[in-house]
């Protein structure tokens, strides 16, 4: 793949009774690297990006052009961030070989292959079977598209002996191969074999739950699958949300309902394991991060001039969309009220915010505020100690301590905070 398109929310404006429907047309108006070829279309707004593979690590800042039919424009500025491409490769394998498959004679054995994580996000993931040196045996092949199964019908003809099939993961940039055995076997008459070819797993990946304090949601576990068809065994160990949380075995669905009194943390791990019910039992681990939003409230005085205490209040939150191991940090500020959001974003000093680092905790974390865009995200510089060794686990917190945003405006009195969760590039 070298080349990759990103569609954009459609630019809007209000029609009065006089005028015939608003349209705007699109056009790149800057770029910060324009030797980099780059692309908008004119009727949609879509950013197309040409040979992504030249495009180096770092932040990119593009600004587009709408301009209706009466001339009358307005801009929008967009964040484009370059990663190193990672190759695509199979969850919850270690290494390069995935388990042997025993194949008797005249019998028909099935593999699920594991699922296939790509780091890279918007990524197309491709597996295939590798023809190598001396081709791919006759009696192996994928089930159905989309290629989630392998499956394996040795004949009597079939040679006995071990074979070995690779499988190419490609992401369009980069690929990784790996390694399979097909041990094939005599067909003995009355021979009961007993063998785990693996464990069960959860067929889509587990999704992190994001919750407010005062309000519940439910969320469903996904569809379990185990090579050899054995029935399945989920146990589930709700450990410190047990305070919030429940959970329907029979259903496979977590309830989760927090209140100020039962969740006094951001993040709670759920432990779910799926054992297989088997001579030889194996199980596969895995977590459910279960994050706690604290709904803060923003006071905003409607009439600054006036000597009424009359006032709008707001639910304001805080999200950590990205962390670089440069030290950037991006910060987004949401609110069921812009202006509400607005006001934080456009107001905020420097002082006011508090970053944390988990595995350093007495360290002092310097903040620089570099940039604040149009939709209320703050490109934070942090000044660390060690820059390189910052990661998804040790960006802990960000609070937002004691703001005062401007007589008769806006006034927090509570802290804002917010736990890590952000991409690392």
């Amino acid at each position: 793949m070298t080349t990759k398109s990103f569609d954009i929310e459609q630019f809007t404006a209000q029609k009065l009774s006089t005028q015939i429907k608003p349209a705007f047309s699109y056009k790149l108006k800057s770029f910060n690297d324009a030797t980099f070829k780059i692309s908008v279309n004119e009727t949609t707004g879509k950013i197309s990006l040409n040979l992504i593979s030249s495009l180096v690590t770092g932040t990119y800042t593009l600004i587009i052009e709408g301009r209706l039919q009466d001339s009358q424009s307005i801009t929008a500025t967009f964040l484009l961030y370059g990663e190193d491409n990672v190759a695509p490769v199979f969850d919850q394998i270690v290494g390069l070989d995935l388990p042997d498959i025993i194949a008797p004679q005249l019998t028909s054995v099935e593999y699920p292959l594991p699922n296939v994580y790509d780091p890279n996000m918007g990524q197309s993931k491709a597996v295939s079977i590798l023809v190598a040196l001396g081709g791919v045996p006759i009696f192996v092949d994928f089930i159905v598209p989309p290629k989630t199964a392998l499956r394996v019908i040795p004949t009597l003809l079939t040679p006995i002996r071990n074979y070995s099939v690779y499988f190419i993961l490609n992401d369009g940039l980069n690929y990784t191969i790996y390694t399979q055995r097909i041990l094939v076997q005599e067909q003995l008459p009355n021979q009961i074999v007993i063998r785990n070819m693996g464990a069960p797993v959860f067929v889509t990946e587990i999704e992190s739950v994001t919750v407010e304090i005062g309000k519940s949601i439910t969320y469903t576990l996904p569809e379990v699958t185990d090579p050899d068809n054995d029935p399945v065994k989920v146990s589930v160990n709700l450990g410190d949300a047990m305070f919030f949380s429940k959970y329907d075995s029979g259903q496979g669905e977590f309830k989760f309902r927090p209140t100020k009194s039962t969740a006094t943390k951001l993040m709670y791990e759920v432990s779910v394991v799926l054992t297989d019910e088997n001579e030889k039992p194996m199980s596969s681990k895995y977590t459910l991060i279960v994050n706690v939003l604290e709904p803060i409230v923003v006071s905003i005085i409607t009439e600054p001039q006036s000597i009424s205490d009359t006032k709008q209040t707001f639910k304001c939150f805080l999200k950590i969309l990205r962390v670089t191991r440069t030290g950037e940090l991006y910060l987004k500020i949401t609110s069921s009220n812009s202006i509400a959001a607005q006001l934080i974003a456009s107001r905020l000093n420097e002082s006011d915010v508090h970053v944390s680092i988990s595995n350093r905790p007495r360290e002092r974390i310097g903040v620089k505020i570099e940039k604040v865009t149009l939709d209320n995200v703050l490109q934070l510089k942090l000044d660390l100690e060690n820059k390189g060794s910052v990661s998804a686990s040790t960006v802990s917190h960000l609070s937002l301590h004691s703001i005062f945003l401007g007589a008769g405006h806006t006034f927090v009195k509570n802290s804002l905070k917010c736990r890590t969760d952000h991409t690392i590039g």
